[in-house]
């Protein structure tokens, strides 16, 4: 009760966490809300003594309807008309996100048509236009031709959701629109003005770096000015999250403490009054916000730094609890979503561990100093240590959780850096300044910004280029991450500058012993806890396996792990191009999903045929991963495999990693457990059959005690009753061939007679899988039929005796396609 505010943001925390357990719709919102206040407004007269509490508790009941209304406000009433193509006239209420293939607008929505009808609704929709050279601003009215849908719930365990992520920005629907005339301009609106200056302040900037700089180091400087990550090459990203410094491209405390610290200098500079100087960075500070984008780590360090110059000039105590929990506040109020936002997660924590820890380690540091007997060592000294130190205690483990990442040598490159990222922060701000006002000046700041960021991106890439720089970790469970911050708020409670003892005498007797006894226990405490992050996790019990289906899209891909640790990887899935070299489903679906699982090397990996949708990730999983074996079909057949294929082979075999051509017969063993036996493709390969490398397909047959998997690739009629010649294809679970087409042939399946059929296919898929006859055949045989673009990634484990299935998303979330 010391700290009212700390308490009531805590409560109506915990009410939007608890609002998406107990949802309430409508009426119900405001009802509860009522409630909840008339209780409170009674209390308050009625019982004085309880008062305190239930008003506290009303905190958490308006978390409670202060969230529902968010979502029902998100949602509806736009739903009616889900899985529809219709008319949409709405205003660009951002500044656009242009990618190198296409650019996304946020609409707020005007009209709605659908034929004759037409709709007012209030909400918001992502407009993703491809196939296009024109880019709107903010205030633009558009008409837009489309169908509108919902985004589909992440069809994987841990994989980015970005339903959700849209749900916190208050969009719940997308249109995907093609070619020019998809999009039309009708008009401009300019909305909110101040929104207006800012965003055109920002294009102004944006554009002015680009008359200044080089193209890689104007798109390095508007990440570091503004936040902004288009252009920014994706290996370059990639060195800056390994080294824990992806931050600085992200707009937060630290851009924040550099614009006040700019503002201050010239306000100072100039002899302005105190009080005028709080005005003129609370102002400052409003333009930054709207021009970035309002992101929750800025709106935090902003209401920080205005409360620490306010507490400042009046001559009042500075309580950094009760100023974060205010931020908190704030940014809750204005959208109770952020909660779940890593980003307002990431801000909070590391400003906590800042803040609560920094203290502790400059103590630490301080008697350290002196037993080494350094003169020159300051208090500043150990700060300047301790901010980055106490910022990674603080987010070590939301690192984890949400990238699997752990970079031992992100301290040092953050006490390196980001001095150097406050010069470029400075000259960058200048530079865009004269490149978009007086171009002819922008030679005056230009070379030495392009020197420092040229400095600054070698600095990087040198770290990221150390030996155990990073690691990647398997997702901790959210039992661990409490644990971890239990432990750091023990090591500031008992380590803190006031004694523990006077603080919490009933706890004295408890612990009992020495300091030195106590710190010693948090740091093996700390080393444990660090020790599980790290520890590559296996299935449980020496004798299970793991059968992980992927939800890849319309492909496949297949992980077996074994009790050992042992991993098999059959197929990488493969999207549009990616055989080629373009992004897709290796990087940002397959190699994600492994490092969650904490997968590091791959045995085997099998490439059951030469198709895009089943080699096309195998690139990124070699280059991300280490593959000890790849296993791929014979050469054969009249039909000649992509030349991209060839070429990444050439690429495996260059690497060092062998590649092993498989025929019917042979055996793979994996580990002393796991052997996978290979059913096709048999000698002499098939040839003039509707598709020679489908029905050359790699066959592969898992035994594991009394289950068995079938893992059938794409074979179709003519390779699947060759299978059926004298040979055994019973299995407990079919992976059924060629994403369920309507290609097969009734008798493998009777032969086969599955329990458990699971179809890898993507929702919406423009080949009509699966197929209907094929599902009815499979039904009749009554095997239970699982479906990658229903159900998400389908996990069968196994102990040799009884199976146990999971799914990746609830089907009765998920809504038909149109």
């Amino acid at each position: 009760m010391n700290r009212p505010l700390v308490l009531m943001t805590v409560l109506y925390g915990l009410g939007v966490f608890l609002a998406s357990h107990f949802r309430l719709y409508g009426d119900h919102l405001f009802l509860s809300a009522g409630a909840a206040l008339i209780v409170a407004s009674i209390a308050y007269f009625a019982a004085r003594k309880a008062a305190p509490v239930l008003i506290l508790a009303l905190f958490t009941a308006l978390g409670v309807a202060v969230t529902g209304l968010t979502v029902d406000r998100t949602e509806a009433p736009l739903g009616a008309w889900e899985n529809t193509a219709v008319i949409l006239e709405g205003m660009v209420v951002r500044d656009a996100d242009v990618r190198p293939d296409r650019v996304v607008y946020i609409l707020a929505v005007h009209e709605v048509r659908k034929g004759n009808e037409v709709m007012h609704p209030d909400g918001r929709v992502v407009v993703s236009h491809r196939e296009t050279d024109a880019v709107y601003g903010y205030g633009d009215l558009l008409r837009v031709r489309g169908v509108l849908r919902t985004p589909v719930s992440p069809g994987n365990p841990g994989e980015f959701d970005y339903r959700a992520y849209l749900e916190r920005q208050g969009v719940a629907f997308k249109m995907d629109v093609f070619g020019p005339g998809a999009i039309e301009r009708i008009g401009v609106d300019r909305g909110h003005y101040p929104v207006y200056l800012a965003l055109t302040a920002k294009e102004r900037l944006s554009a002015g770096l680009e008359r200044a700089l080089e193209p890689d180091a104007a798109a390095l400087v508007r990440g570091i000015t503004m936040g902004v990550r288009g252009g920014i090459a994706p290996e370059t990203r990639e060195a800056f999250t390994v080294t824990g410094v992806v931050h600085i491209l992200s707009v937060s405390g630290l851009h924040v403490g550099f614009l006040v610290g700019l503002v201050l200098f010239f306000t100072r500079l100039g002899r302005l009054n105190p009080r005028w100087t709080l005005v003129v960075v609370l102002a400052v500070l409003a333009f930054y916000a709207v021009m970035v984008g309002f992101k929750p780590s800025v709106i935090r360090a902003s209401v920080m730094a205005l409360l620490l110059l306010a507490a400042h000039q009046m001559g009042r105590l500075r309580d950094w609890p009760t100023a974060l929990a205010l931020a908190a506040m704030v940014i809750l109020l204005g959208n109770p979503l952020s909660l779940y936002d890593p980003g307002f997660q990431l801000s909070f924590t590391a400003t906590w561990g800042i803040l609560y820890l920094g203290p502790v380690i400059v103590r630490g540091l301080d008697k350290l100093a002196a037993g080494w007997r350094l003169s020159w060592w300051s208090p500043a000294a150990g700060w300047f240590l301790a901010v980055p130190l106490a910022a990674q205690l603080g987010t070590l483990p939301l690192i984890a959780y949400y990238y699997n990442l752990i970079s031992p040598v992100s301290l040092l490159a953050n006490v390196v850096t980001v001095p150097l990222v406050g010069l470029i922060f400075v000259l960058g701000f200048i530079t865009a300044l004269l490149g978009a006002f007086l171009p002819a000046a922008a030679w005056l700041t230009g070379p030495a910004t392009g020197v420092l960021i040229d400095l600054f991106l070698a600095l990087v890439k040198f770290f990221a280029g150390l030996k155990g720089a990073y690691y990647y970790v398997p997702t901790p469970s959210l039992l661990l991450v409490g644990s971890w911050y239990l432990a750091c708020w023990g090591l500031g409670f008992f380590a803190g500058p006031t004694p523990w003892r006077e603080r919490w005498p009933g706890a004295a007797a408890l612990v009992g012993g020495s300091g030195r006894r106590t710190l010693g226990m948090l740091g093996v405490g700390f080393f444990l806890v660090f020790a599980f992050l790290i520890w590559p996790t296996e299935p449980t019990g020496r004798n299970h396996i793991e059968v992980h289906f992927l939800d890849v899209g319309q492909g496949d891909c297949t992980l077996i792990r074994t009790g050992t640790g042992a991993a098999v990887l059959i197929d990488a899935g493969g999207w549009r191009g990616e055989l080629a070299g373009e992004s897709g489903a290796g990087e940002k679906v397959v190699v994600p999903y492994l490092r969650r699982l904490g997968v590091r090397e791959i045995n085997v990996l099998v490439i059951t045929h030469p198709h895009d949708d089943h080699a096309g990730g195998v690139r990124a999983v070699a280059e991300k991963l280490k593959v000890l074996n790849v296993v791929v079909a014979p050469d054969g057949g009249r039909e000649e495999p992509n030349p991209a294929y060839r070429t990444l082979i050439e690429e495996l075999k260059q690497s060092d990693i062998p590649i092993i051509q498989v025929w019917a017969g042979d055996r793979l063993q994996v580990d002393r457990q796991t052997v996978l036996k290979v059913l096709a493709p048999a000698f002499p390969l098939l040839s003039g059959t509707r598709s020679d490398l489908n029905n050359n397909s790699v066959v592969l047959r898992l035994d594991h005690g009394a289950r068995s998997f079938l893992f059938a690739g794409d074979v179709e009629q003519e390779a699947q009753a060759r299978l059926t010649l004298g040979q055994d294809v019973r299995a407990d679970v079919l992976k059924v061939p060629h994403h369920g087409s309507g290609v097969f042939v009734p008798d493998f399946f009777q032969a086969v007679k599955p329990s458990v059929a699971v179809i890898t296919v993507g929702r919406a898929n423009p080949f009509g899988h699966p197929h209907p006859r094929t599902l009815e055949a499979l039904r009749e045989l009554g095997a239970e039929v699982y479906r990658t673009d229903l159900d998400g990634a389908v996990i069968i484990r196994t102990d040799g005796n009884f199976l146990k299935i999971e799914t990746g998303r609830e089907r009765e979330d998920l809504k038909p396609a149109a």
